[in-house]
Formats: structure tokens, C-alpha cells, sequence
């Protein structure tokens, strides 16, 4: 549960790792994406970058700590099919929507 969650609706004690996990996401996407041309491989390298990182490594990490504790590479094994599966379906996601923000981003500054 991540800061907003733990303020709606608190259910337990706060963990503070998924927060981590959503600031990195932030400097992962913002340092490769912002105020840069969308282009095929920037957004794939941002997405693969982001997988690696914050999917298979840390949340992995969290997830294992807090409640499956059955070691890391157990619970890496059991997590990487979904994340390898999850690359295309955010990649078309993350393009329509970058698409998106920069056709309104183009109509504002005319």
C-alpha cells in the first residue's frame, strides 16, 4: 500500500516500499521521456528499463519481504512470466497514450 492508499483507507501498518517502487518509476519514465520526441525505441528502452528495475526487481523484492517469503529466486520465478507478458500490452498502452499527449500538447501551444 503506497502513501495514498495507507491516507484513504488504511488497513495494516504502512509499508513504504511499493512508494519507492512508484518515485523510481517516475525518474525512470521522466528521465528518458521528458521533453523528448516520442519515438519506438525511447519508449521500449523506458519500458524495458522500468520492467527490469522496478517489475522484476524491486516489487519482486517487496512481494517477497512482505508476504510469500519464500526467497527471491522463487518468487522472481513465479513473477517473470507475467512481466515478460506485460512488456507488449504497456508498450501499445504507454504509445496511444504518449500518441495522445502530444497531439493535445501540439493543439496548445497554436
Amino acid at each position: 500500500m503506497d502513501i495514498g492508499g495507507y491516507l484513504v483507507k488504511p488497513t495494516g501498518p504502512f509499508f513504504p516500499g511499493f512508494t519507492i517502487s512508484g518515485i523510481v518509476s517516475g525518474l525512470i519514465f521522466g528521465a528518458i521521456l521528458y521533453k523528448k520526441e516520442f519515438r519506438t525505441v525511447r519508449i521500449l528502452v523506458a519500458l524495458l528499463i522500468h520492467t527490469l528495475v522496478v517489475g522484476i526487481i524491486m516489487n519482486t523484492f517487496w512481494l517477497d519481504f512482505m508476504y510469500i517469503k519464500k526467497g527471491f529466486f522463487i518468487t522472481l520465478m513465479a513473477r517473470l512470466p507475467k512481466e515478460l507478458a506485460m512488456i507488449p500490452i504497456n508498450y501499445i498502452l504507454l504509445s496511444i497514450f504518449l500518441f495522445a499527449i502530444s497531439r493535445i500538447k501540439d493543439y496548445a501551444e497554436v
